[in-house]
């Protein structure tokens, strides 16, 4: 199965699942207050549907309720008797990447409930932005950012491998040359650090390979093509933002990868303006 991006340039505010790690660290943190808890903009997923389980055989009235206005969206209230407590569950940072690229390369996009100041690991990817020249603004709603041009970075990515699809379609467009490193601890990452050359260069990226180091040389727009994503979502949404960069189409393989992590991508990236066929 392939999809076809056209090029264009989605905008607006966009709604990422959040990040459920935090979401249960603070349940875990609030639940012994006895404190009424409401915690708003959660999206569900096998982890997070069985904690919300376990809670509801306690003594405690637990209750999920999908919110008005999005299909992807729940808010958990749980009983207590002291004063209420709120929390907004912050957007995954791994799942905003794509959508903080496609701002990198011009996109007025604002991503809601994302925080400059996160303990998510991928959040990283923040001051990789930082260190390429981007801007970034925190607003009432989520982050935004922009900037007047990409340039290069010497990174070292060995402890942020989910980030690497994404630093690298940023460095594709950089003014200059990046070097991004990468320790390849074991054979999935391995893959990932080939498989990512492999489609950067489909497209007409001007990049080479060593051991441990890609190097690209940054270009206003790539070519396009057809980006074999080897079944792994991370290239999949890396090949989305990159085709706001494309001069040409971008065709993209096995984009169901996707589904299981950020099953409303696709949706989302059609209702912000992007061209999918």
């Amino acid at each position: 199965m392939t999809i076809r991006i056209d090029p264009s340039q989605p905008g607006g505010i966009v709604s990422v699942p959040c990040d459920n790690k935090s979401t249960i660290d603070f349940i875990q943190r609030e639940y012994p207050t006895g404190k009424m808890l409401l915690i708003e903009s959660v999206t569900l997923n096998d982890e997070l549907s069985q904690y919300i389980s376990e809670l509801q055989k306690k003594e405690r009235a637990v209750e999920l309720s999908r919110n008005q206005f999005s299909v992807q969206s729940y808010t958990i209230s749980i009983a207590g008797s002291e004063p209420r407590k709120k929390h907004t569950a912050e957007a995954d940072y791994l799942l905003s990447a794509p959508w903080l690229c496609m701002a990198a390369f011009g996109s007025d996009i604002t991503i809601a409930n994302l925080e400059t100041k996160s303990n998510q690991h991928d959040s990283h990817i923040i001051r990789i932005l930082e260190a390429m020249n981007a801007k970034i603004e925190r607003k009432l709603i989520g982050i935004h950012l922009h900037t007047d041009g990409l340039e290069a970075v010497r990174i070292d990515l060995s402890d942020y491998e989910n980030l690497l699809p994404f630093a690298c379609a940023l460095a594709s467009i950089a003014n200059g040359i990046s070097c991004i490193s990468f320790s390849q601890k074991n054979e999935p990452s391995s893959d990932l650090f080939r498989h990512t050359y492999d489609m950067l260069t489909d497209l007409g990226c001007d990049a080479a390979l060593t051991d441990d180091v890609l190097m690209i040389r940054g270009i206003p727009h790539i070519p396009g093509g057809i980006a074999n994503t080897y079944g792994d979502y991370r290239l999949a949404l890396a090949a989305a933002a990159l085709s706001v960069a494309s001069k040409n189409s971008i065709l993209i393989s096995h984009p169901q990868s996707v589904d299981q992590i950020y099953p409303t991508f696709w949706q989302e990236f059609q209702r912000c303006g992007g061209h999918l066929i």
